[in-house]
């Protein structure tokens, strides 16, 4: 779990570039406001976010710690010093462009959280009897602010540089996968499968181990390779189209997409 010292700490800083040369003095920028909402007896809580910055949240982590009913089995790592079952849980929203809504398509707004916007970022379900706490560990904004949590946004910092790098060497594959008209999509799909494996394990290796609950990526590895090869086994199945061509489109409007959204807050405001 994250030091008590560090959460809510706020960092005055901007990104003096995604590729990672170093940070500059910013304006200071606030954590964004939690608020945690009944709904109503043995039907759990949804929680949501405000933005109360002048600037779109482009990408957060927030945490909530919940009590359990007594009729849920814990163990003693879960036993509080009242007797009580709680579990903490962790949403974190990253950019990402194509994940919902049409292939290929920029990601919806709904994913920002714009300045004045209040916007639910997760549910409790109804195992939930109360909740302990519920904050924004770590948050970044378009312009390039920061605030949270120093060690999760060195991690969070990291993995948008390593995804930046991933897209931009997929753009790169995936082109020139167009232009050959002998491309093999099975093939292909699990080349990018096999990438996305190899990028778990390079993040794993460098992972701070203390924040490694807070990872974004999943069991098949990095957003980008494993995106990629979803659009292409679609495309091999027809969901896309049944042809090479349309399902490489898709892939390439994804990764162009996903680039420009990994670049939003990488330019530090004047």
């Amino acid at each position: 779990m994250i030091k008590n010292t560090m959460i809510g700490s706020i960092c005055a800083l901007a990104i003096a570039s995604l590729c990672g040369h170093g940070m500059l003095a910013h304006a200071q920028a606030p954590l964004l406001s939690v608020s945690v909402i009944s709904q109503g007896d043995g039907k759990g809580y949804k929680v949501a976010a405000t933005n109360n910055y002048s600037s779109p949240a482009t990408e957060l982590i927030v945490q909530v710690t919940y009590w359990r009913s007594s009729s849920v089995a814990c163990g003693a790592a879960n036993r509080g010093a009242d007797g009580r079952c709680h579990f903490t849980v962790h949403r974190h929203m990253i950019p990402s462009a194509g994940w919902r809504g049409e292939l290929g398509s920029v990601v919806p707004a709904r994913w920002l959280i714009q300045p004045k916007e209040t916007v639910p970022v997760t549910e409790i379900g109804p195992q939930a009897v109360g909740i302990a706490s519920a904050t924004n560990v770590a948050v970044i904004y378009d312009d390039g602010a920061v605030a949270g949590d120093r060690g999760v946004l060195r991690q969070m910092l990291a993995q948008r540089r390593h995804d930046l790098v991933d897209a931009e060497e997929a753009l790169t594959i995936l082109n020139k996968a167009a232009a050959d008209p002998a491309t093999d999509l099975t093939v292909l799909a699990a080349s990018f499968s096999a990438r996305a494996h190899l990028h778990r394990a390079q993040m794993d290796a460098a992972r701070d181990p203390e924040i490694a609950h807070l990872d974004r990526y999943g069991p098949s590895g990095d957003p980008v390779c494993t995106t990629i090869a979803m659009y292409l086994k679609r495309g091999r199945a027809g969901e896309v189209a049944n042809d090479n061509a349309a399902a490489l489109s898709a892939a390439i409007r994804f990764t162009n997409g996903h680039i420009a959204l990994l670049q939003a807050g990488a330019a530090p405001a004047q």
